[in-house]
This record gives C-alpha cells, structure tokens and sequence, in this order.
C-alpha cells in the first residue's frame, strides 16, 4: 500500500516507473499489495507520461526492502500486463524484478539505483 515517505525510517529509492499521462491512479491500483512503498512524482516527465519514484523502507532490513521492492514492481508488471496500467515501463530498478522472489530473499546488500544500480545476490 502507498504510505507517505515520512513514516519511512530509512527510504531507499529502488525504482522509476513510466505511465501513460491517462492512466488512472497508480498508487490506487496497487491497493491490494501488502506491501508498504511510497510512489512520488518525478519532478520531470516526459510530454504524455508520468514518471514516479519507488521508495521502499530500508529500515527492517536489507532482506525485506529487496523482497518489498520485488513484490511491489511485479504487482505493477501484472497490471501492466492486464491493460490495467497503461503503457507501463520500468525506467530503472529491474533487477530488483529480475532477482525473482527468491534472490530478493537472499539478497545481502542493497544499493540506491541512482549509486551503481547494482545489488548483490548468493547464487
């Protein structure tokens, strides 16, 4: 669910996301997600699309963030999939995606997208 960035005690940015200007809310299609993040608008966007930040908290640990991030960024592909988000992309942060649920569990260091959009992960 979206939750305002300040109940956040350790935001970590591990997304950005690309819609369509018409899409309906972002943030209200993914509602049913237990999983806590913050979107916020992108100062700039390109003419006809929004472009959001993904936040995730950092603070209960590196483990939980990437699994939140995951399970997060897969809700919006679904969507996207569906036609329910239009014109979906994700502009940077797929490898929180990539890992698949199983890397995210096992992830042991996180890192922002904006330092070396990197994450290790036990193979």
């Amino acid at each position: 669910m979206n939750i305002p960035i300040d109940r956040f005690l350790k935001p970590l940015l591990v997304a950005g996301i690309e819609v369509r200007a018409e899409s309906s809310s972002l943030a209200g299609l993914l509602d049913d997600t237990m999983h806590e993040f913050h979107l916020a608008t992108a100062a700039v966007s390109p003419p006809g699309y929004h472009w959001f930040d993904l936040y995730v908290d950092a603070q209960s640990g590196e483990q939980r963030a990437a699994v939140t991030a995951h399970g997060v960024l897969s809700r919006m592909v679904e969507r996207g999939d569906t036609g329910r988000i239009e014109d979906f992309r994700i502009l940077f942060g797929k490898q929180w995606l990539e890992m698949g649920e199983t890397g995210a569990r096992k992830c042991r260091r996180l890192r922002s997208p904006t330092s070396s959009l990197q994450s290790d992960v036990d193979r």
